[in-house]
Formats: structure tokens, sequence, C-alpha cells
């Protein structure tokens, strides 16, 4: 049995695949199994695979396409390793010594969840790199929840860790990784990171994030939904939580009562959203009364 599985959940896009494959091919660390799980409409990404003899390599097309993150748990379902190493299709090793470095990272810290930093690229070349401090991984040791106000810990692809029980909400899209990396933590609270870039990250227009970036909506519900998921009756985890939650607040300002309405999933949600947005709302109160007066005559 393989000690790592590399979890690739596939959506067209071969030119992709195969820089991946070629970029795990090339590692130093060989104890590895390649899972595929192809959403792809056409033979595209099969023909890519096919062309590699490696007996390393389990290609799986889904009967029909599961999407974002039911395939992520495809491959994870799959799986046979100690080890669950996500790779996004779009995403590659920065060079023959990743993977490597992300096993021995997590072997001598006890099985514990390990991200490193990434760099960016788009089609014109590279954008950014993602290197959190050390003081804020230290908030996320202390307090996983402030992964939904920024994600230090990056796209999957950045991660690995011990296999287990615990998979991608299927429910979520927006949120999907933090909220799972928020719950790994909760559950196993010892983390490493590794202060150098391990993966690269393919930025383009056709993935789910561009999708749902500027969709307050979702973020709201997903927020909220994972809120009520997570959320922890301890003294100090409370204090904890409603912190985070009082600057997503701040971050993400609803500017009418109609939006608010949109927005909460609970009456309990709708006045706490109410509360923490009140001067923003009542900046123009002529117009927010006329929404107000809808929104209580549409609800009765």
């Amino acid at each position: 049995m393989s000690k790592v599985s590399i979890c690739i959940p596939a959506y067209n896009q071969p030119r992709f695949i195969k820089r991946l494959l070629d970029s795990i091919l090339t590692q130093t660390y060989n104890n590895y199994e390649i899972i595929i799980t192809d959403d792809s409409n056409d033979n595209s990404v099969s023909e890519i695979v096919q062309s590699y003899k490696d007996i390393r390599i389990k290609y799986y097309k889904n009967m029909l396409p599961l999407g974002s993150p039911l395939n992520w748990n495809e491959a994870i379902n799959k799986s046979d390793g100690d080890y669950i190493k996500i790779m996004h299709h779009d995403d590659w090793f920065k060079d023959e010594f990743s993977l490597e470095n992300f096993v021995n990272s997590i072997e001598e810290n006890n099985d514990c969840f390990v991200f490193s930093q990434s760099e960016s690229f788009n089609y014109k070349g590279y954008i950014s790199c993602n290197c959190p401090t050390n003081d804020s991984v230290n908030d996320i040791k202390t307090n996983p929840m402030q992964l939904f106000l920024s994600n230090d810990i990056g796209d999957p692809s950045t991660t690995i860790f011990k296999k287990s029980e615990l998979k991608f909400d299927e429910n979520l899209k927006w949120f999907v990784d933090v909220e799972f990396y928020a719950r790994f933590i909760k559950l196993n609270s010892n983390i490493f990171y590794i202060n150098k870039p391990l993966v690269c990250i393919g930025v383009h227009p056709d993935q789910v994030t561009h999708e749902c970036m500027h969709d307050k909506k979702l973020i709201y519900k997903e927020f909220l939904y994972s809120f009520n998921k997570l959320y922890d009756q301890k003294i100090t985890s409370k204090l904890n939580f409603y912190k985070v939650y009082y600057f997503f607040l701040i971050q993400n300002p609803v500017k009418s009562f109609r939006e608010l309405k949109d927005y909460a999933n609970s009456s309990l949600d709708y006045l706490q959203v109410l509360l923490f947005n009140i001067n923003n709302l009542t900046k123009n109160i002529k117009r927010f009364s006329r929404q107000l007066t809808f929104v209580l005559f549409k609800s009765n």
C-alpha cells in the first residue's frame, strides 16, 4: 500500500493535467499513488492519462459529473494511502523535492495538518505568493474560525493531512476549504507550517472561485451555515466565534433591508446581522424604511 494518495479531481483542461502529472512523476519521494476522478464531458483527460505507463496512476471516469466538492471526496474515498495530498488539476509541484518536504514534515510532526506557502500564476506568469506570517499561523491554531476572515492556508493543494473519516462538506462551494480546515484543526489542533512555497497555483477565469467570489448571498449563507455547524458552547470559544462573526459582518456589510432578508437563514441570524449593520442601514432612512415596509409586508 502506498504511503501517500495524491488525489486529483479533474475536469477538462488536459494540458493542466499533463503539467501536474509531469511535476508528480519527477518527485524524489515516490511512495505514492495517483487517484484521478474525472468529471470531464469528453475523453481529453483520459487520453492524456493513457499516455503515461505508470501503474501508480489510477484513473476513474465519473458516470455523471459530481462537481466540486463531491469530486474531491470521490478521489479521497478511492484512496488507500495513509496521507491525503489533494492536487487540483490546474496546480503543480514547484520542484522535485516538494512531496518529500510535505511527507517529512507530516511524519516528523506527529501526523498533524501540514500546509506550505504557495505561488500563484496566470497565463501571463507569476502573480503573488501566499506567505502567512508566524503570527497568523498561531492565530489559526488558537482560533481556526479565523480562516473565514482570511484564508491564510490557501488552496487545498498546499496541504497534506492524515486520512480520516473527515470529508469536505458537500453543501459548500465558497467556504468548502476553510470549513474543512477549521473542522480538522478543531479536532486535531496540531498544525505545521512549511515556510517556503512547495506548490504552484494556477489561476484562470473558469475556476469555481471566480464564480462565487461576487455572490454575496452565497457567501452569507455559507458563513452562517458553517458558523452554526462549528459553534462551540465553551465560553472562551464563544468569544472567539463571535469575534470572527463580528469582523465578517464588518467586512461584508449589507446595504438594504431587502439584502438582509435574502442573506439571513433564520430570524436569529436576521436580528444579529441587523444589529451589526444598523449604522450602515440607517444612512438613508427614507429609502430603507420603504424597503423595510416592503419586506415586512411580503413576509406576512
